[in-house]
């Protein structure tokens, strides 16, 4: 409670101000007579204007939360509600009936109790004591003994869910259990309208839980509940309707499901924010959230904030260089400005946001300006209690981890199918090369032209039979490798001059374009030179009507060598591109002689280098091949 001499000291004006009429009521209008009534009341305390022109009405059956800074009237308006302090103007109404003059004792007969602050029970005596005495609804008849009434207190505190031992010393209570003393004690006399003053920050969290259900319980059946709390907390725990006191007057009254936290935050405390007291933890506040700010623009995902409208109201660095691809000015944009491109996809993310649930969209592909990703997309709706305030949106760029996993998925399946040819390879080269002695035996001793001819068909046949089964050996093969230092654009310059006369007759155009003057690379140089061969074959065979080559060599920032192949080809097909590496799969039409070895051969020479061979299509049409041997450029 409030003394006049605190109020006196809180005050800042030396004479009573004009008297200002109190906002008028938002809230519902109800339709019962309310149990007590404050008509335009004012009051003075040491000639200073405490309450001015304060309107208020309590209903049964309501909990009704007072809020503002400290030293506004709240503790003011209790005081008069309970008969301590008379007004100076103004009337007080109850249950439809006007007071002619209300006191303490008024207030006790109309069942009107007060839990405040300053909590006043008596030390030494036990809970049961303190709970009973003086109590004017309890007849003292039936407890003719101290056991008697520990048993009374006991099986009432027992009802309200408590287990403290009834003839405990009082002042030997925690500051929680003497409020919960208080709080029952009131409860008990059954009072028509109870004010809690400040009082629920004491308890403690379980026993906070069991309070506010009992008090639910009693404004359920009836009484009508005021609760003067600094936490905003407890008004949207409890409260039905809240009222902002400011320097004495009632500034707003509206239901609390019409008020979000923010808005009663800047309306109920501004003036405390703004008092040396206030700064303190206004700075304190703001601290903290640059604090988590800073924390959220930090974090390595695409983090997106949205207001209600879809608009964007903040994005963290990590999305901002991201979107940029996109977009250059991102705030205050509306959302779907990033998906422009992704429209059907954006109308699903919009039906989550206004559905208010959580959604993730899994392997979603977006075109951003340097190509395509592929990306998951998860919305959580941000609620301040039935206020939908906005969205956060995360996209996980995942398109990294899907070739990796593709990889991991084709090096498998190229360890399996290793083995298989490594046993057909090797079951079938005997036999092979023993009837490839025999037809050179039939051919240097033929008896006729006409088997002449025919073995040597048959060698042909079987020397290209041969030629797969080698390529199926060392594609099965993992062993060890002699390694070379040789010079890679050597070497791809070599290979452009025996394949000179075949392009030029093919109307095909090849373009090397070295990065350095020379290029050192440790590795095995026949199977360097095979597969940039091969890739060279693959690029000559896609482009059936003339075209370009165009061959280029690099050490990138990390020290690795790369190489890339490019075509101005037809370029492969996104379903088939995963497959391409795969033996005996083949792009090529049906009547030509291949038989999908040769780009399996390139990937498992190039894995046994630990390098990477990834192929894309072109924006400008045809694919490109792209080789990197990691860690293995040297200067020797």
């Amino acid at each position: 409670m409030e003394s006049s001499r605190r109020l006196g000291r809180t005050a800042v004006r030396p004479t009573p101000p004009v008297v200002r009429p109190s906002a008028p009521s938002l809230a519902p209008k109800h339709e019962g007579v309310p149990v007590i009534r404050l008509d335009a009341i004012s009051l003075d305390v040491d000639n200073l204007r405490v309450l001015s022109g304060v309107n208020l009405s309590f209903y049964p059956g309501e909990v009704h939360a007072l809020v503002g800074d400290r030293g506004s009237g709240k503790s003011a308006i209790a005081q008069v509600l309970v008969g301590k302090a008379r007004p100076t103007e103004g009337s007080i109404w109850f249950a439809g009936k006007r007071l002619a003059r209300y006191a303490d004792r008024q207030a006790q007969a109309e069942e009107v109790a007060l839990v405040h602050q300053y909590i006043s029970l008596i030390d030494n005596f036990t809970i049961a004591e303190n709970l009973f005495l003086p109590n004017r609804t309890v007849k003292l008849f039936p407890f003719v003994s101290r056991k008697h009434l520990v048993q009374e207190a006991q099986r009432y505190f027992g009802q309200a869910g408590f287990e403290l031992p009834m003839s405990t010393i009082y002042n030997d209570l925690s500051l929680s259990e003497k409020t919960v003393v208080s709080i029952l004690r009131a409860i008990m006399r059954a009072p028509k309208v109870l004010i809690i003053d400040d009082v629920l920050e004491r308890l403690t969290t379980p026993d906070s839980t069991r309070i506010a259900e009992l008090l639910r319980k009693r404004v359920r059946e009836g009484m009508a509940l005021i609760v003067i709390s600094h936490r905003i907390d407890d008004v949207y725990d409890l409260a039905d309707r809240v009222s902002i006191i400011r320097s004495g007057s009632v500034l707003l009254t509206d239901a609390v499901d019409n008020l979000d936290r923010l808005y009663l935050l800047k309306l109920a405390y501004s003036e405390y924010a703004a008092s040396d007291e206030g700064a303190d933890h206004s700075n304190e506040f703001y601290q903290l959230f640059k604090y988590n700010e800073a924390i959220l623009k930090k974090l390595p995902i695409n983090l997106i904030v949205t207001d209600p409208e879809n608009k964007i109201r903040m994005i963290n660095d990590f999305g901002r260089a991201y979107f940029a691809r996109i977009e250059q000015r991102i705030l205050n944009r509306p959302l779907g400005s990033l998906f422009r491109k992704n429209k059907e996809i954006y109308g699903e993310i919009e039906e989550g946001v206004r559905s208010g649930t959580e959604r993730t969209f899994y392997n979603i592909r977006m075109d951003l300006r340097d190509g395509e990703v592929i990306v998951n997309i998860k919305i959580y709706p941000i609620y301040d209690r039935k206020f939908h305030i906005g969205t956060i949106v995360i996209s996980e760029d995942i398109s990294e981890q899907k070739r990796l996993r593709q990889h991991l998925i084709l090096s498998e399946k190229l360890a399996s199918v290793g083995l298989l040819a490594a046993g057909v390879a090797h079951e079938i080269n005997n036999p092979l090369e023993i009837i490839y002695n025999y037809l050179s035996y039939l051919r240097m001793n033929p008896k006729q032209r006409v088997i002449g001819d025919t073995v040597a068909k048959l060698e042909e046949e079987i020397d290209a039979i041969k030629q797969i089964v080698s390529n199926l050996i060392f594609f099965s093969d993992n062993s060890n490798t002699e390694i070379d230092s040789f010079d890679v654009n050597e070497v791809i310059t070599n290979l452009l001059d025996l394949v000179q006369y075949s392009s030029q007759k093919r109307a095909i155009e090849t373009i090397f374009t070295p990065g350095r003057q020379t290029i050192p690379l440790r590795a095995n140089k026949v199977e360097i030179r095979q597969v940039v061969l091969n890739l060279l074959k693959n690029s000559s065979e896609a482009l059936e009507g003339g075209g370009k080559i165009l061959i280029s060599t690099e050490v990138d920032p990390i020290d690795q060598v790369v190489i890339r192949v490019a075509d101005t080809g037809p370029g492969i097909d996104p379903t088939t591109q995963s497959s391409i590496f795969l033996p005996f799969y083949s792009t090529k039409k049906q009547n030509q002689t291949n038989l999908g070895l040769g780009l399996s051969v390139s990937y498992g020479i190039v894995k046994k280098h630990n390098g990477t061979i990834t192929v894309n299509n072109r924006s400008g049409g045809g694919c490109e091949f792209v080789i990197v041997f990691p860690q293995v450029a040297t200067r020797s």
